[in-house]
Protein backbone atom coordinates (compact mmCIF):
# COMPACT_ATOMS: atom_id res chain seq x y z
CA UNK A 1 0.00 0.00 0.00
CA UNK A 2 2.68 2.57 0.85
CA UNK A 3 4.43 1.90 -2.46
CA UNK A 4 1.16 2.44 -4.35
CA UNK A 5 0.59 5.77 -2.57
CA UNK A 6 4.11 6.87 -3.43
CA UNK A 7 3.54 5.96 -7.07
CA UNK A 8 0.23 7.86 -7.09
CA UNK A 9 1.88 10.89 -5.53
CA UNK A 10 4.67 10.68 -8.07
CA UNK A 11 2.17 10.52 -10.90
CA UNK A 12 0.30 13.50 -9.48
CA UNK A 13 3.50 15.48 -9.21
CA UNK A 14 4.45 14.57 -12.77
CA UNK A 15 1.07 15.73 -14.07
CA UNK A 16 1.40 19.01 -12.20
CA UNK A 17 4.88 19.53 -13.59
CA UNK A 18 3.67 18.80 -17.12
CA UNK A 19 0.77 21.21 -16.68
CA UNK A 20 3.08 23.94 -15.42
CA UNK A 21 5.49 23.27 -18.25
CA UNK A 22 2.68 23.62 -20.81
CA UNK A 23 1.55 26.87 -19.24
CA UNK A 24 5.08 28.24 -19.39
CA UNK A 25 5.40 27.09 -23.00
CA UNK A 26 2.07 28.70 -23.91
CA UNK A 27 3.17 31.98 -22.36
CA UNK A 28 6.47 31.86 -24.23
CA UNK A 29 4.73 31.10 -27.52
CA UNK A 30 2.23 33.90 -26.93
CA UNK A 31 5.07 36.30 -26.19
CA UNK A 32 6.95 35.17 -29.29
CA UNK A 33 3.83 35.65 -31.41
CA UNK A 34 3.31 39.09 -29.91
CA UNK A 35 6.90 40.07 -30.64
CA UNK A 36 6.67 38.65 -34.16
CA UNK A 37 3.46 40.59 -34.81
CA UNK A 38 4.99 43.77 -33.41
CA UNK A 39 8.09 43.28 -35.57
CA UNK A 40 5.93 42.73 -38.64
CA UNK A 41 3.80 45.75 -37.77
CA UNK A 42 6.85 47.99 -37.38
CA UNK A 43 8.32 46.62 -40.60
CA UNK A 44 5.18 47.19 -42.67
CA UNK A 45 4.59 50.66 -41.25
CA UNK A 46 8.24 51.56 -41.90
CA UNK A 47 7.92 50.32 -45.47
CA UNK A 48 4.67 52.23 -45.90
CA UNK A 49 6.35 55.42 -44.67
CA UNK A 50 9.35 54.77 -46.92
CA UNK A 51 7.02 54.27 -49.87
CA UNK A 52 5.59 57.73 -49.22
CA UNK A 53 8.95 59.51 -49.46
CA UNK A 54 8.59 60.34 -53.18
CA UNK A 55 5.24 61.95 -52.40
CA UNK A 56 6.78 63.81 -49.45
CA UNK A 57 9.54 65.19 -51.67
CA UNK A 58 6.97 66.20 -54.29
CA UNK A 59 4.87 67.99 -51.68
CA UNK A 60 7.89 69.84 -50.31
CA UNK A 61 8.79 70.84 -53.86
CA UNK A 62 5.22 72.06 -54.35
CA UNK A 63 5.41 74.08 -51.15
CA UNK A 64 8.75 75.65 -52.09
CA UNK A 65 7.45 76.44 -55.56
CA UNK A 66 4.40 78.07 -53.99
CA UNK A 67 6.63 80.21 -51.79
CA UNK A 68 8.83 81.15 -54.75
CA UNK A 69 5.70 82.08 -56.71
CA UNK A 70 4.02 84.00 -53.90
CA UNK A 71 6.88 86.36 -53.03
CA UNK A 72 7.31 88.15 -56.38
CA UNK A 73 3.58 88.28 -57.08
CA UNK A 74 2.65 89.77 -53.73
CA UNK A 75 5.34 92.36 -54.36
CA UNK A 76 3.88 93.00 -57.81
CA UNK A 77 0.29 93.62 -56.77
CA UNK A 78 1.34 95.80 -53.84
CA UNK A 79 3.21 98.00 -56.31
CA UNK A 80 0.28 98.15 -58.73
CA UNK A 81 -2.62 98.97 -56.43
CA UNK A 82 -3.29 102.01 -58.59
CA UNK A 83 -3.91 99.79 -61.64
CA UNK A 84 -6.97 97.70 -60.90
CA UNK A 85 -6.60 94.90 -63.48
CA UNK A 86 -2.91 94.37 -62.71
CA UNK A 87 -3.53 94.35 -58.96
CA UNK A 88 -6.30 91.76 -59.41
CA UNK A 89 -4.09 89.63 -61.66
CA UNK A 90 -1.29 89.71 -59.10
CA UNK A 91 -3.66 88.89 -56.23
CA UNK A 92 -5.10 85.91 -58.14
CA UNK A 93 -1.68 84.39 -58.77
CA UNK A 94 -0.66 85.14 -55.19
CA UNK A 95 -3.80 83.34 -53.96
CA UNK A 96 -3.00 80.39 -56.22
CA UNK A 97 0.49 80.18 -54.73
CA UNK A 98 -0.94 80.26 -51.21
CA UNK A 99 -3.36 77.49 -52.18
CA UNK A 100 -0.43 75.34 -53.29
CA UNK A 101 1.41 75.98 -50.02
CA UNK A 102 -1.62 75.21 -47.84
CA UNK A 103 -2.48 72.11 -49.85
CA UNK A 104 1.05 70.70 -49.61
CA UNK A 105 1.23 71.50 -45.90
CA UNK A 106 -2.10 69.79 -45.22
CA UNK A 107 -1.02 66.62 -47.02
CA UNK A 108 2.33 66.57 -45.23
CA UNK A 109 0.50 66.94 -41.92
CA UNK A 110 -1.58 63.86 -42.73
CA UNK A 111 1.52 61.86 -43.62
CA UNK A 112 3.12 62.82 -40.30
CA UNK A 113 0.21 61.16 -38.50
CA UNK A 114 1.48 57.73 -39.59
CA UNK A 115 3.03 56.29 -36.43
CA UNK A 116 3.96 52.84 -35.10
CA UNK A 117 1.97 53.37 -31.94
CA UNK A 118 -1.34 53.82 -33.72
CA UNK A 119 -3.70 51.03 -34.80
CA UNK A 120 -3.50 49.94 -38.43
CA UNK A 121 -7.12 50.95 -38.98
CA UNK A 122 -6.37 54.49 -37.84
CA UNK A 123 -3.37 54.72 -40.16
CA UNK A 124 -5.47 53.38 -43.02
CA UNK A 125 -8.11 56.02 -42.27
CA UNK A 126 -5.43 58.70 -42.51
CA UNK A 127 -4.19 57.35 -45.83
CA UNK A 128 -7.77 57.04 -47.06
CA UNK A 129 -8.31 60.75 -46.39
CA UNK A 130 -5.12 61.57 -48.27
CA UNK A 131 -6.05 59.26 -51.12
CA UNK A 132 -9.57 60.68 -51.37
CA UNK A 133 -8.25 64.23 -51.45
CA UNK A 134 -5.73 63.52 -54.20
CA UNK A 135 -8.05 61.37 -56.30
CA UNK A 136 -11.37 63.15 -55.86
CA UNK A 137 -11.07 66.73 -54.63
CA UNK A 138 -7.65 68.05 -55.65
CA UNK A 139 -8.24 67.40 -59.38
CA UNK A 140 -11.27 69.69 -59.28
CA UNK A 141 -9.37 72.37 -57.39
CA UNK A 142 -6.28 72.33 -59.58
CA UNK A 143 -8.18 71.50 -62.75
CA UNK A 144 -10.46 74.52 -62.61
CA UNK A 145 -7.84 76.95 -61.37
CA UNK A 146 -5.26 75.54 -63.78
CA UNK A 147 -7.52 76.33 -66.72
CA UNK A 148 -7.71 79.98 -65.66
CA UNK A 149 -4.67 80.99 -63.62
CA UNK A 150 -2.27 81.19 -66.54
CA UNK A 151 -4.11 84.26 -67.86
CA UNK A 152 -3.41 86.53 -64.87
CA UNK A 153 0.04 84.95 -64.72
CA UNK A 154 0.78 86.09 -68.28
CA UNK A 155 -0.72 89.52 -67.62
CA UNK A 156 1.63 90.00 -64.68
CA UNK A 157 4.69 88.68 -66.52
CA UNK A 158 4.13 90.90 -69.55
CA UNK A 159 3.36 93.89 -67.34
CA UNK A 160 6.62 93.31 -65.47
CA UNK A 161 8.37 93.33 -68.85
CA UNK A 162 6.71 96.63 -69.72
CA UNK A 163 3.79 95.46 -71.86
CA UNK A 164 0.31 95.78 -70.41
CA UNK A 165 -1.65 93.31 -72.54
CA UNK A 166 -4.97 94.36 -71.03
CA UNK A 167 -4.52 97.89 -72.39
CA UNK A 168 -2.26 97.47 -75.41
CA UNK A 169 -3.47 94.12 -76.76
CA UNK A 170 -7.08 93.45 -75.72
CA UNK A 171 -7.48 91.10 -78.69
CA UNK A 172 -4.76 88.88 -77.27
CA UNK A 173 -6.49 88.91 -73.89
CA UNK A 174 -9.78 87.90 -75.53
CA UNK A 175 -7.99 85.07 -77.31
CA UNK A 176 -6.52 83.93 -73.98
CA UNK A 177 -9.95 84.02 -72.37
CA UNK A 178 -11.40 81.97 -75.22
CA UNK A 179 -8.70 79.34 -74.81
CA UNK A 180 -9.30 79.27 -71.07
CA UNK A 181 -13.02 78.76 -71.64
CA UNK A 182 -12.33 75.87 -74.03
CA UNK A 183 -9.92 74.29 -71.55
CA UNK A 184 -12.44 74.64 -68.74
CA UNK A 185 -15.19 73.11 -70.87
CA UNK A 186 -12.91 70.19 -71.75
CA UNK A 187 -12.05 69.61 -68.11
CA UNK A 188 -15.71 69.69 -67.07
CA UNK A 189 -16.55 67.23 -69.86
CA UNK A 190 -13.82 64.90 -68.63
CA UNK A 191 -15.15 65.05 -65.08
CA UNK A 192 -18.69 64.45 -66.29
CA UNK A 193 -17.57 61.31 -68.14
CA UNK A 194 -15.74 60.09 -65.03
CA UNK A 195 -18.71 60.71 -62.75
CA UNK A 196 -21.07 59.11 -65.25
CA UNK A 197 -19.02 55.91 -65.43
CA UNK A 198 -16.87 55.73 -62.28
CA UNK A 199 -15.76 52.15 -63.05
CA UNK A 200 -14.55 52.85 -66.57
CA UNK A 201 -10.89 52.67 -67.58
CA UNK A 202 -10.90 56.45 -67.91
CA UNK A 203 -12.02 56.91 -64.31
CA UNK A 204 -9.51 54.34 -63.03
CA UNK A 205 -6.67 55.88 -65.00
CA UNK A 206 -7.58 59.35 -63.77
CA UNK A 207 -7.73 58.19 -60.15
CA UNK A 208 -4.43 56.31 -60.36
CA UNK A 209 -2.64 59.23 -62.00
CA UNK A 210 -3.78 61.61 -59.26
CA UNK A 211 -3.39 59.25 -56.31
CA UNK A 212 0.38 58.77 -56.85
CA UNK A 213 2.12 55.40 -57.02
CA UNK A 214 3.84 55.88 -53.67
CA UNK A 215 0.50 56.28 -51.90
CA UNK A 216 -0.89 53.16 -53.56
CA UNK A 217 2.24 51.22 -52.56
CA UNK A 218 1.96 52.36 -48.94
CA UNK A 219 -1.69 51.33 -48.90
CA UNK A 220 -0.77 47.81 -50.06
CA UNK A 221 1.74 47.40 -47.23
CA UNK A 222 -0.95 48.28 -44.70
CA UNK A 223 -3.40 45.90 -46.36
CA UNK A 224 -0.86 43.09 -45.98
CA UNK A 225 -0.47 43.92 -42.31
CA UNK A 226 -4.22 44.06 -41.76
CA UNK A 227 -4.64 40.67 -43.42
CA UNK A 228 -1.92 39.13 -41.24
CA UNK A 229 -3.50 40.53 -38.08
CA UNK A 230 -6.88 39.08 -39.07
CA UNK A 231 -5.28 35.68 -39.63
CA UNK A 232 -3.61 35.88 -36.22
CA UNK A 233 -6.92 36.70 -34.57
CA UNK A 234 -8.58 33.79 -36.37
CA UNK A 235 -5.84 31.38 -35.30
CA UNK A 236 -6.08 32.66 -31.74
CA UNK A 237 -9.76 31.78 -31.62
Amino acid sequence: MPSILIQQRGSTMNLEEIKNAWEILDKRLAEQNRLALQTLTDNRIDRAKSALWPLVFALWAQMLFGVALAIPFVTFWLRHLDTFHLAIAGILVHAYALMMIIDAGSQLALIRLIDHGKPVLEIQTTLAKLRDWRARKAPWLYGITGCLIWIPFLLVVFAALGADLWVKAPTVVNWLLLNAAISLAGFCLLQWLILRKPRSWLARSFDESNTSKSLIKAWKFLEELEQFQKEEETDGK
